[in-house]
């Protein structure tokens, strides 16, 4: 399990808990744990006064956080230095023989119990635990895409992502490399560039438009999955702003050539190169908004 949780962490330890961490209510982290608490800026307090941190769990369906203390205490001898513990949360969540893996992500600190699921990859299960897609995100089996709106909505609401480690950072890369084929697409498709009009699905005359603002989400959504840590939220709201113009233009995301000709003959001329060219782009952002949606599937709560 080590290098997968070299993938999701930028530094971590591991320890067995034994007898003496949960009997006496003071887990005694390794040296690996404690280097990964002080990169992320926490440090354990000296004297009575016990400094309390707030921390994160991971893979436990009934707990996404936790309060800990973090001390160093005194131990009994002569020369012996003050030994760092941690208490509260922590002691209550862990048993004797849990093989308690702490690390950091930038400044925040999580915690976890092996054995657990594939960590760090791009996963997706139902609801009854069956893996839907492969380490790559693709999907094993014909399946609806997750929920945009759902993830979107809960995201919204304050529901935990983590982002920024070396697997997010590799399961971005192909949803970065789809955003630069849409990018090329629609200037072949669309040269001339405006700006946004307005937030919703344009009215039946405004076909420009809405490539306006296909365009200038695609950039937006861009720029945003650039970031170390990108806003989960503003991604999924651009990809449901993605998903309601293609339905408008096409009428769903997986349209066809005649599809895309009844909707843009007009504008765009009735050439076949241009009609093939425009049912290749909305495929590739019917592809993309469903990318969108499983990017934020793995980065969010539960991870």
């Amino acid at each position: 399990m080590a290098e997968e949780w070299a993938e999701l962490f930028e530094n971590f330890g591991t320890k067995i808990v034994s007898e003496t961490d949960k009997d006496k209510g003071a887990y005694v982290p390794s040296s690996p744990q404690k280097y990964a608490m002080g990169a992320a800026g926490i440090e354990p307090s000296y004297g009575e006064e016990k400094a309390t941190y707030t921390i994160g769990v991971l893979f436990d369906p009934a707990l996404r956080s936790m309060q800990i203390s973090y001390y160093n205490a005194e131990r009994s001898g002569s020369g012996r230095s003050p030994e760092p513990r941690i208490g509260r949360g922590l002691v209550q969540w862990i048993e004797t023989g849990d093989d308690l893996v702490i690390g950091n992500v930038g400044n925040r600190v999580f915690v976890a119990k092996e054995p657990i699921a594939p960590v760090g990859r791009a996963f997706l299960t139902d609801s009854n635990g069956v893996f839907l897609t492969d380490s790559n995100g693709t999907f094993l089996t014909a399946h609806v895409s997750p929920d945009l709106d759902e993830l979107t909505e809960a995201l919204e609401a304050g529901r935990p992502s983590l982002m920024g480690n070396p697997a997010d950072l590799r399961r971005r890369e192909p949803l970065i490399r789809q955003i630069a084929a849409v990018k090329d697409q629609l200037a072949e498709l669309h040269p001339q560039h405006g700006g946004i009009g307005h937030n919703n699905p344009p009215a039946d005359e405004d076909e420009e438009t809405a490539l306006d603002i296909i365009e200038e989400t695609v950039e937006h959504l861009d720029a945003e999955l650039a970031k170390e840590e990108p806003d989960a939220v503003q991604v999924g709201r651009a990809g449901r702003m993605l998903r309601n113009a293609i339905h408008w233009l096409g009428g769903k995301a997986d349209l066809f050539a005649e599809e895309f000709v009844k909707a843009f003959g007009k504008s765009l001329g009735e050439t076949a190169g241009k009609a093939i060219v425009g049912a290749a782009v909305l495929a590739s952002l019917g592809a993309l908004v469903t990318g969108v949606a499983v990017w934020l599937q793995a980065v969010s709560w539960p991870f």
